[in-house]
């Protein structure tokens, strides 16, 4: 960019030499540049919009460049918004002002407590407090989320944000409960369930009854699939009629399995270790299947179990010095939240 207006190579390498300057190594001309020159067309300053909120500028003399990042003033203020659903979550957010990227990011929050595709339907209820960004009373963007709730089925799900002394944020219920559990709800994010766990299912290819070990979620093809908890990999490869499926350990008792992949992400192996939330394959139809889906199963010292219904241990609840300050906060934003429902 600096070679399309004719600045000199020694004054470039000046101009990015400290950190603040080499932000301009990848720089592209647009409206968030503005470049001064001299009568004679040399270089003498620089203005760039790094973002909404940091500026950077750029000035030359002499033979030698001064950078500096301007930081404007941002005013934090909190947002209310409360929404009813009729067809979806993303429909219920959008007539509250919401955008889909938001959406997402409320619904992670519950997603160790709700499915929402299972889970949600008319007239289910949500609340949430966010913060909002402002420079001058312009807003420029949307912070983080300070307090949420649904009440679905009649049930009520709150979540509170925590910082802890190393900045790091996490969400717990009014009571200081966390809402991580070990495992996630569901393996893959807003799929429908097209078959439920059974001790007796009528196989559409095998023709007879049989046990149905696991659920079945409807998905397109290549439809990424998560790793419901942290654990290792015990087998990755073809599997009889589960097709192409890995098999998870997670610790002593649980074991997961995910079959009739399209493929595996990346080079998935026995014994490597997978985390949360990790995208571990693809939604496809290998080994006996009719058409592209997932097929879950969840097994409890080598039992299995019904996924939808199979009780999880929680992550830790705050403790000690900082759970009497954060019950107390937290006891606000529950009112306020309700409040909003109402």
């Amino acid at each position: 960019m600096f070679q399309l207006l004719g600045i000199e190579r020694e004054v470039v390498h000046q101009v990015t030499a400290d950190k603040n300057g080499r932000l301009l190594n990848s720089l592209q001309t647009g409206p968030n540049l503005k470049i001064r020159l001299t009568q004679g067309g040399e270089f003498e300053a620089l203005r760039y919009n790094i973002d909404a909120a940091n500026v950077l500028t750029v000035t030359y003399d002499g033979g030698s460049a001064r950078t500096e990042i301007e930081r404007r003033k941002v005013t934090v203020r909190e947002r209310e918004v409360s929404g009813q659903i009729t067809s979806s979550l993303f429909q219920a957010g959008a007539a509250a002002g919401l955008s889909d990227q938001f959406v997402l990011r409320l619904a992670a929050i519950f997603k160790w407590n709700i499915d929402f595709t299972r889970d949600l339907h008319p007239g289910d209820r949500f609340s949430v407090i966010f913060e909002e960004k402002f420079i001058e009373d312009r807003k420029f963007a949307t912070g983080g989320i300070i307090a949420a709730a649904f009440v679905v089925g009649g049930k009520k799900y709150t979540a509170v944000r925590h910082v802890d002394n190393d900045g790091v944020v996490s969400y717990f219920s009014a009571d200081g409960n966390s809402l991580k559990r070990a495992f996630l709800r569901s393996p893959v994010k807003f799929s429908r369930i097209s078959s439920q766990f059974s001790l007796k299912r009528y196989h559409p290819i095998l023709k007879k009854w049989r046990a149905h070990k696991g659920v079945d979620y409807a998905a397109s093809r290549g439809t990424p699939v998560l790793a419901t908890a942290d654990g290792v990999v015990e087998s990755a490869g073809r599997n009889g009629g589960y097709g192409k499926a890995i098999i998870l350990k997670h610790g002593k008792s649980y074991s997961t399995l995910y079959g009739h992949l399209d493929k595996f992400a990346g080079k998935i192996r026995a014994g490597d270790k997978i985390r949360q939330g990790q995208v571990i394959g693809y939604v496809g139809s290998s080994g006996l299947a009719t058409g592209p889906h997932l097929h879950y199963e969840f097994r409890v010292g080598g039992v299995h179990k019904n996924p939808l219904t199979v009780d999880v241990p929680r992550a830790l609840p705050i403790a000690g010095a900082e759970r009497e300050e954060f019950l107390r906060v937290a006891g606000n934003f529950d009112r306020r939240l309700t409040g909003l429902l109402n």
